[in-house]
């Protein structure tokens, strides 16, 4: 069982100095000033905090989902993929370079059919995976760990940039960060209570978390190892059933995913992939370069909570994380200790077999945001526990509480005051909500050349993502493109009315003149041209300014002649 008061016990050079302090008493003359004294902690203040952080985390997720930041890069380059495919299309390697498991593709296209496609329904489904990770790492902290050891744990995982963004992304991370969670209340449950319903519940979760997110196998995997030394000491052998199930259905979803789904992602981008994340792969074949990899990878964006960066930039919380894996051993909680462990080998044996990378980019661990956030928050403790001082304990940690808060307040106010995470985005989105926007359907038809009639006047063009934020932007800004492209035959357009046809492009691009007489000749019979406007946004470079050619067509007289 889980003693909530355990890990904060004091090492034994601690134990004895608080004896010594206990039989000699300091005497009165060298206590400071009654006013130089800082107050004592209120009986409730650990809980007060961590209630208090619970909320900011919470608030910081939902303010930045409803900031609406413009679809950023590889935003974009997935939520393209749900523009004009359907469920069974989206089990196929997706286009652009992206990989994402087959049931969040399929929960982000239902959010699309039901509410439309547009930045606020495709991250809906990841915030209220953030919202589900904050309360569920807020119950496991506060009933598994100690007062103070579970507070600074929700205090840097509701402060974390690195996690708050996922739950605000169109991407799959905040769904591992929840799968984990998860994953890791089930076994504290287990581990505390020893009831095999808990070990019911996580055979019935696994397979879930594996369907929806592809890292939740090494939790799965992690747990599983860590159940073995219980269960071989059991006796009466009731928890190898739900122990043999929850592997079984984890396995068998897993090869299901990898045969129909994640297979043929990896495969159509295993070259692109590794090459990418070559960093995150353990140098095998150079194991005199093993020791640099394995500092750099854990002092690096790996933990990068709440702050960090790459090169060492997040040693500090890499050395409390240290700290709190030795409290917890030392400290009777060695089940936590090899969980956490456990999970990180499965990781590091997957990316030495090159098929998972082992840090690099954080939202790629975010399996092992929740660990790391509560080990560290152990290694808090366990360090403000060795100061022998009361004073400078309780400084400290009202000064640990002010930091956390103001990294909150900091993340809040560099997103409301730049609600972007690149400008390009900002300014491809201003311009298509402008653009489309003045767009008055009494003006006549309107229908873009390349989407709506099949023919790209510049063709080759080398700015894709350019062009797919054009798509993306359309589809939610435009009134007559919400459902989608429709092929249109222009026969079937009402003779009377003007016709509008707009050509998106950017200002390097080359048009292919002779298509455009050609287009414009099969219009000629029933429309004439009246004027050709160009839109083109404010950009710093000239040569990859957007631009959008809106031709503008009048009906001809009919032919009353004989």
């Amino acid at each position: 069982m889980i003693e909530t008061n355990l890990t904060s016990a004091p090492s034994k050079s601690i134990g004895r100095r608080a004896r010594r302090l206990a039989a000699h008493p300091a005497p009165q003359s060298r206590q400071a000033p009654r006013g130089l004294e800082l107050p004592a902690l209120a009986p409730n203040f650990y809980a007060r905090a961590t209630l208090a952080f619970l909320f900011l985390g919470l608030f910081l997720r939902i303010a930045r989902y409803a900031l609406r930041f413009p679809f950023w890069g590889d935003e974009i380059l997935l939520s393209a993929n749900f523009l004009d495919r359907g469920f069974f299309e989206l089990a196929r390697p997706l286009d652009n370079h992206q990989v994402a498991p087959v049931a969040f593709l399929w929960i982000e296209h239902a959010a699309t059919l039901l509410l439309g496609f547009s930045e606020l329904s495709l991250r809906l489904f990841p915030l209220l995976c953030g919202l589900a990770a904050m309360f569920l790492f807020y119950r496991t902290a506060t009933r598994h760990f100690a007062p103070q050891a579970a507070l600074w744990g929700v205090a840097i995982f509701a402060v974390s940039s690195y996690i708050i963004r996922p739950a605000a992304e169109v991407k799959p991370y905040a769904g591992d960060c929840l799968a984990s969670i998860a994953l890791l209340t089930l076994w504290f449950e287990w581990q505390q209570a020893r009831a095999a319903r808990w070990l019911w519940a996580l055979a019935c979760a696994a397979p879930l978390c594996v369907a929806f997110s592809y890292p939740a196998v090494f939790l799965v995997g992690g747990i599983s190892l860590a159940l073995l030394p219980a269960l071989v000491g059991d006796r009466e052998r009731r928890e190898w059933l739900p122990w043999l199930l929850m592997n079984a259905l984890a396995a068998l979803v897993f090869l299901v995913v990898l045969r129909l789904s994640a297979g043929p992602q990896f495969a159509a981008e295993q070259a692109v992939m590794t090459d990418y994340w070559a960093g995150a792969f353990p140098p095998l074949a150079r194991p005199w370069e093993l020791p640099r990899w394995f500092l750099l990878a854990h002092t690096g964006e790996m933990f990068a909570y709440p702050l960090g960066a790459e090169n060492g930039g997040s040693t500090l919380t890499f050395v409390l994380f240290v700290v709190g894996m030795w409290a917890l051993w030392r400290g009777r909680q060695r089940p936590v200790a090899l969980l956490t462990l456990a999970i990180f080998g499965l990781a590091f044996v997957a990316a030495a077999l090159g098929r998972y990378p082992y840090g690099g980019h954080p939202r790629l661990v975010q399996y092992v945001a929740p660990l790391i956030c509560l080990v560290a928050g152990v290694g808090i403790m366990t360090t403000l526990d060795a100061f022998g001082h009361p004073r400078l304990r309780r400084a400290t940690i009202g000064l640990i509480v002010f930091v956390c808060a103001g990294i909150g307040v900091g993340i809040f106010a560099r997103d409301a005051t730049h609600p972007y995470r690149d400008r390009h985005e900002l300014i491809f989105r201003d311009m298509a909500r402008q653009f489309w926007g003045r767009q008055n359907e009494r003006d006549g038809t309107l229908l873009c050349v390349s989407t709506d009639l099949g023919i790209d006047l510049y063709p080759g063009d080398s700015h894709e993502l350019a062009w797919l934020a054009y798509r993306c932007n359309q589809r939610v800004y435009s009134r007559r493109h919400r459902n989608g492209p429709q092929r249109v035959n222009l026969t079937s357009l009402p003779a009377d009315q003007p016709l509008r046809c707009v050509v998106y492009h950017q200002a390097s691009d080359q048009r292919d003149d002779a298509r455009r007489r050609q287009w414009l000749d099969s219009l000629a019979a029933r429309y004439e041209l009246q004027t050709v406007k160009t839109y083109r946004q404010v950009e710093p470079n000239p040569r990859s300014a957007e631009m959008y050619d809106l031709y503008e067509f009048a009906p001809r007289p009919p032919d009353n002649g004989d």
